[in-house]
């Protein structure tokens, strides 16, 4: 589906042809004004260049352009089936769960407050919170540098979101001291690269200097600059 069903649609259908010889049959190429077409038509999924919605039917939105991570999502889906979402990091972001000066004594209290959270705000259900303190227990979720990284292992995941706790004073989590908490609400089997994901927010606090930094200015628009 595009927006006048000629054109760009006819170059992204030959691309895919191309590239999914003998996975992927293209029934037809339609312009988005005969969505309702669809309905006929005997199909496994869409792609489409425009937002579309559409019962029972999953739809994969790409660009013009069919970048590389857009075919690895139409790769995944012809896989598994399941509908992966390339997520933009800056987005996991909100000023609403940038907390300053936590007051806590152990890592459970910080778990608690940020959790909570989490569950008012509609990011999560409290099986995924409760799972955050059941992590804990198999394992520390220290990294080093002060930082830790809570993430719960079930439940839902309503919107992916990565909620940022500095705490007023450190305190000892299991083997050393932690002033960063970087609580993860994600959905890794959704996500098409979650590795990345976990990959670029650990960059941003792989030195002792970038956590004393983040921590001392406490303001949320530096913290987001650093994602840019």
């Amino acid at each position: 589906v595009c927006t006048s069903g000629v054109g760009t649609s006819m170059l992204i259908k030959s691309k895919l042809e191309n590239i999914f010889k003998g996975k992927l049959e293209i029934i037809k190429v339609i312009p988005s004004y005969l969505i309702d077409y669809i309905n006929v038509l005997d199909i496994d999924f869409v792609i489409s260049t425009v937002e579309v919605n559409l019962e029972n039917v999953n739809v994969i939105k790409v660009s013009p352009m069919l970048t590389d991570k857009e075919i690895k999502l139409i790769e995944k889906y012809i896989e598994t089936e399941n509908v992966y979402i390339d997520l933009d990091i800056q987005n996991l972001f909100s000023s609403e769960l940038f907390f300053k000066d936590i007051k806590a004594e152990t890592r459970s209290q910080v778990i608690d407050i940020m959790s909570k959270k989490l569950v008012e705000k509609g990011y999560i259900d409290d099986t995924m919170r409760q799972s955050y303190f059941e992590r804990e227990t198999i394992a520390t979720t220290e990294i080093g540098n002060m930082v830790a990284i809570p993430h719960g292992a079930k439940g839902e995941v309503y919107e992916n979101k990565v909620a940022i706790g500095i705490l007023k004073e450190p305190i000892s989590w299991e083997v050393g001291k932690v002033r960063l908490v970087i609580m993860l609400a994600l959905d890794k089997e959704k996500i098409l690269d979650y590795e990345e994901v976990f990959s670029k927010i650990y960059k941003r606090v792989d030195s002792i200097a970038k956590v004393i930094s983040i921590c001392e200015n406490k303001s949320y628009e530096k913290f987001i600059k650093l994602f840019k």
